[in-house]
């Protein structure tokens, strides 16, 4: 083969990794579809048309993958109404833009917190509401989080969503009926509300947290979608802090008198 045609194929090979690890986004229209695409690892983003989805199990993520709905805030509902919506494993970052989840139930055992969402990696809400959820009756103890749980070493940020009317119930004092954090990082709230929960102990959030207002909130989305994800720093759901203002300046001493 002459040089130019090995110039050649090492352009075409380029070209065809760079193919092969681009992002790519796929639209879906119901819950099969959706566990189709969650389960599909070269699906980094994933469109949601409007309407209800009816989980039948929960969507257990453990890569990196952003869903979003296709046609505004809040306009593409995830509702379980014998599992919990959400699992979260550890070492995943996952972006939620416009969403409902709701109706879901959480296990029994204290592995199994968190009614409508487990989280062990890094969870970022945006224009996104989780409500009606609650964590199972029965057995001994351990309920804990009604509408999300974060497992230690778990990170949840809120952007502009609200997490409400969900419940902690049970025997052996359940904690945080709307989130339980089990970790060490605090759930950070921006422009966010936390409120109108119940459960035997802190009915709205157990465990560290920290609230941030921002003008304006969340960064500005790009023009494909009405919620399409934003670029954020990767494995991490927080924006860039703001820098502290410089100390101001010193006067200078008066000369001496002459």
């Amino acid at each position: 083969m002459t040089r130019a045609g090995h110039r050649v194929s090492r352009i075409a090979a380029a070209l065809l990794a760079v193919a092969v690890v681009a992002p790519s986004t796929t639209t879906v229209n119901n819950a099969a579809e959706l566990f189709v695409a969650v389960s599909n690892a070269s699906v980094s983003s994933i469109s949601l048309g409007p309407g209800t989805y009816s989980l039948v199990a929960p969507i257990t993520i453990s890569r990196d993958v952003v869903l979003y709905a296709s046609s505004g805030a809040r306009s593409s509902i995830l509702s379980a109404n014998a599992s919990r919506v959400l699992v979260v494993a550890a070492g995943a970052n996952v972006e939620l833009h416009g969403l409902v989840m709701r109706d879901g139930e959480g296990g029994s055992d204290h592995d199994d917190d968190g009614g409508c969402i487990h989280n062990s990696g890094t969870l970022s809400l945006y224009h996104t509401t989780v409500t009606a959820c609650r964590t199972a009756l029965g057995g001994c103890c351990g309920r804990d989080g009604g509408g999300i749980a974060i497992a230690a070493g778990g990170v949840l940020a809120l952007f502009s969503s609200n997490v409400t009317g969900n419940s902690a119930l049970g025997n052996g004092g359940p904690k945080g009926g709307g989130i339980y954090n089990q970790g060490t990082s605090p759930v950070v709230l921006i422009d966010s509300s936390v409120l109108g929960n119940s459960a035997f102990d802190a009915d709205d959030i157990y465990g560290p947290s920290e609230i941030r207002f921002y003008s304006p909130s969340p960064p500005t989305l790009p023009p494909q979608s009405p919620l399409a994800p934003p670029t954020m720093p990767p494995h991490s759901p927080l924006p860039p802090a703001h820098p502290p203002p410089p100390p101001p300046a010193r006067p200078l001493p008066s000369p001496p008198p002459s």
